[in-house]
């Protein structure tokens, strides 16, 4: 192997920008973490070029191998980056040409740093999804082992932040699960439109050489090569995409933050953070702030941030590639980096949830649209039973013991009887809501199984893309390609 030094080849890479610009062109300090999915993308490119006899198998080897060492160098943290190469496309491919000589200055052939961009990015981004699935994973199991664990616990069920039904805390725990549910299913629907690969596509129209894009699509486990070369090298939808399906996780995020934030305090008395999710007050000895669900709370506003900055940026861009685009891998990095955070921090922080039976505290005022559907159920038009129950509701809800409960109840409507009166306890009000996926004992029983068999169906999807993604390994490993 040559020396780490990197001669400068002016002439051999004469399109990267010099003087005083150069640095405000320079994207290495963000595209530096793409160096795996360039290398893996050069293999690919390496295969191609060998199948269209623009290398030899010699020379094809010796380029994958100085590839393969130029990713040992950076795993190693010895590879010599050079900031004036702009970026890590150019980098890998000076260090190539440096171990590799002259069949290291073929490497760039029928390629534009166009299409190799963003071949990088979906790479990328295929792995990004893959970790971000798994990471969706405990906090769902998180919230499913506690609503399994809490039983027949009773809490109030809020609209307008003011309390409206008693339901069951299993069932509320489920709520966040399903939100979290359509998040990992929507992840799962952008990779497979991340999953098409631009090699092949040129700076533009595509090239004059006797390439085959499917050769690199298949070595790195896309599902299809690109269609159009021009929107092959410009398109970043896939990029909006993920970005924005991390928005609203981080959105969801947020919403079950806030829940735990309200819950935890005394005023509702609902649930206690471990020590892992709050920290102590340097003025208050007496506080157990909830900073790590404040934390996530606050996640939200930068990946939505990261979403608007990417329709900026492409909503001015002519058909082709522009310099603009270099702009959107920081947005969908720190977007990919702060929902992955937020994600580990929030599954600690429920599984370490310890909550309090409130049915004590609810009030027999929350049990109104039972009754109202008690009346119904007798015969009475819906909104004069409404109004019955409305206007008597003050005197219901007053009742000191059953027998004047009963007596309230039957000076409102001659239909009421003992049966009424159960539904002011929290536990009968509970159990008397039998719709399909209500708050019902038997409904959320079939909810627990329904949750187990969605996390199955999202474990499968990890696996297609982790099998897809294997196919990157093994080229850097050398099990597959040249």
């Amino acid at each position: 192997m040559q020396p780490l030094s990197l001669p400068r080849e002016p002439a051999a890479h004469s399109f990267v920008a010099q003087g005083a610009g150069a640095s405000f062109v320079a994207s290495l300090s963000v595209d530096r973490r793409l160096a795996a999915a360039d290398v893996a993308g050069d293999l690919a490119h390496v295969a191609m070029l060998q199948a269209a006899g623009l290398l030899t198998r010699q020379e094809a080897k010796q380029v994958a191998a100085a590839l393969r060492d130029c990713l040992s160098e950076i795993e190693a943290g010895t590879f010599p980056w050079d900031e004036a190469l702009e970026d890590v496309h150019t980098n890998v491919e000076a260090r190539v040409i440096a171990l590799a000589g002259r069949a290291g200055e073929k490497l760039h052939a029928a390629r534009s740093r166009n299409d190799q961009v963003v071949l990088d990015e979906r790479l990328h981004l295929r792995l990004a999804i893959e970790g971000l699935l798994e990471a969706i994973l405990p906090l769902q199991r998180a919230l499913l082992r506690q609503a399994e664990a809490a039983g027949p616990a009773i809490v109030p069920g809020y609209t307008h932040l003011q309390r409206a039904q008693p339901i069951l805390l299993a069932h509320a725990l489920l709520a966040h699960l399903w939100r979290l549910s359509r998040d990992a299913d929507r992840l799962y629907d952008a990779f497979l439109r991340v999953n098409v690969s631009p090699a092949g596509a040129g700076a533009v129209a595509g090239t004059s050489l006797p390439v085959d894009p499917q050769i690199p699509a298949a070595l790195l486990g896309f599902d299809r090569a690109f269609a159009n070369s021009v929107d092959a090298t410009s398109d970043r939808d896939f990029l909006v995409e993920t970005t924005g399906a991390l928005a609203l996780l981080a959105v969801h995020l947020s919403q079950l933050a806030e829940d735990l934030v309200l819950a935890s305090t005394e005023e509702f008395g609902l649930a206690s953070l471990a020590d892992g999710g709050v920290a102590g007050s340097s003025f208050l000895p007496n506080k157990r702030n909830p900073d790590v669900p404040e934390l996530v709370r606050g996640t939200a506003g930068g990946v939505i941030g990261d979403l608007l900055a990417l329709l900026a940026l492409l909503k001015g861009l002519p058909l082709g590639y522009s310099r603009d685009l270099q702009a959107g891998k920081a947005s969908a990095f720190h977007a990919i980096d702060a929902t992955s955070a937020a994600l580990a921090a929030m599954a600690d922080v429920v599984a370490g949830l310890r909550f309090q039976d409130r049915a004590a505290a609810i009030a027999p005022a929350e049990s109104a649209a039972l009754l109202v559907e008690y009346l119904v159920r007798k015969g009475v038009p819906h909104r004069e039973a409404y109004e019955t129950v409305k206007s008597h509701l003050p005197a219901i809800a007053a009742s000191r013991d059953e027998p004047s409960a009963l007596a309230s109840l039957r000076a409102a409507s001659r239909d009421f009887d003992e049966g009424a009166v159960a539904l002011l306890r929290p536990s009968v009000a509970v159990a008397a809501v039998a719709s399909p996926g209500g708050t019902g004992p038997e409904a959320v029983a079939h909810q627990l199984l329904e949750a187990e068999a969605t996390l199955g169906r999202q474990s499968y999807h990890i696996n297609l893309i982790a099998k897809k993604n294997r196919r990157i390994s093994d080229l850097l490993s050398g099990e597959a390609g040249p």
